[in-house]
This record gives structure tokens, C-alpha cells and sequence, in this order.
């Protein structure tokens, strides 16, 4: 649930910093001067610097739910193993990763 909290707001976010983006161009594209022209530009890296984190901050979502699936089915897997130590009292047969 995280994942998609995190997905709708860099949805909500992109679309911001897309307004902001096309602001910055007008800007730099009417910059009378050097040094506006400048300024656009350090407001620009700033907004790349921005949209970076938030893709890490994504990424990051992603790997932890991610991490928490596979130890939901190791959990699972161990419970079953147990279960059927407990009925049959012996570890199930493995062979070529498959139980018997």
C-alpha cells in the first residue's frame, strides 16, 4: 500500500514539477540578461536535484515492499515446513526444489 501511495505522489509531484519546468523555459527563454539567464539555470539544476531524490525515494518504496513480499513467503514456506514436520513428524522431501 505504501508502494501506491508513494506512486500517486510522485504522479502529483511530476506533474508540478512540470509546471515549474515549463515556467523555468519561459523564463530562460526571455532572460534579458547574463546573469537572469544564470539564475535560470542554478533553478533548473535544483528541480534535476529534486526529481532525483524523488525517484530514489521511489526506488527505495519499491525495494522495501518488495522485501517485505519475499518475507511474507519465506514466512509462509516456514510455516508449511513446520505444519508438516508436526503432522507427518519429518521434514518433507526435497529434491530438484520441488516437495514431495
Amino acid at each position: 500500500m505504501n508502494s501506491l501511495r508513494a506512486a500517486g505522489l510522485q504522479g502529483q509531484q511530476l506533474n508540478n514539477a512540470q509546471a515549474v519546468l515549463a515556467q523555468l523555459r519561459s523564463m530562460s527563454t526571455g532572460a534579458g540578461g547574463q546573469m537572469q539567464a544564470v539564475e535560470v539555470g542554478n533553478q533548473i539544476a535544483e528541480q534535476q536535484v529534486e526529481q532525483l531524490m524523488s525517484l530514489r525515494q521511489l526506488m527505495l518504496t519499491d525495494l522495501q515492499s518488495k522485501q517485505a513480499y519475499q518475507a511474507e513467503q519465506i514466512q509462509k514456506e516456514q510455516a508449511d515446513n513446520a505444519a508438516l514436520e508436526h503432522l507427518f513428524g519429518t521434514q518433507p522431501l526435497v529434491t530438484d526444489q520441488k516437495k514431495y
